[in-house]
């Protein structure tokens, strides 16, 4: 957890919030304080996307936002590549069966990357995403294969028959070995 003048000290809004933070290198919490689930926070400028409903909004200043008790404000950074498990109700499980790692926003020429971690903590790879305008190249090393999700997209073509491309509400799913080239809208 940091505060969010550590992570935005360019940025005057960030100066004093005391209410949210920054978890890991690219969550955005808002926890809410308030009985009627009102939360007033802060987005700094950039692309976000709400995590549990993967509506995208722009940041740049105070938002206020409406919760119950299955959300709250919970915002991922443009640019990410997040890890997101296959088991729900134990911590301890192999973490690299079944991961998808979803795609956040990600900008033309950006790249991004996550570690693979087995259950004992080790690093044993890598998976990473680079955009070039409208083709997106997934790859992993240390593992055989990995399932992305780019969030929000709504259609993909693979270069070759390879990976399975399917649809999702939350965007495109592409499982994939090695390394895979998307073209994506």
């Amino acid at each position: 957890m940091r505060a969010m003048l550590l992570e935005f000290p360019d940025d005057p809004g960030a100066e004093t919030l005391d209410r949210q933070y920054i978890l890991g290198e690219a969550l955005l919490v808002a926890p809410i304080f308030r009985d009627d689930g009102q939360a007033t926070f802060y987005l700094p400028k950039g692309r976000w996307t709400h995590l549990l409903s993967n509506e995208e909004v722009a940041g740049g200043g105070w938002r206020v936002e409406k919760h119950n008790a299955f959300s709250l404000p919970l915002f991922v950074r443009a640019n990410t590549l997040l890890a997101f498990g296959s088991v729900a109700d134990r911590p301890d499980y192999d973490y690299v069966e079944g991961t998808t790692y979803r795609v956040y926003a990600l900008e033309d020429g950006r790249a991004a990357r996550c570690a693979v971690v087995s259950r004992d903590g080790a690093t044993v790879g890598q998976v990473s995403a680079r955009r070039a305008g409208s083709r997106i190249s997934l790859s992993t090393e240390g593992i055989e294969a990995a399932s992305f999700l780019l969030v929000g997209a709504q259609s993909a073509t693979a270069a070759d028959d390879e990976p399975l491309i399917s649809p999702t509400p939350q965007g495109i799913l592409i499982h994939s070995k090695g390394r895979t080239e998307i073209t994506f809208a």
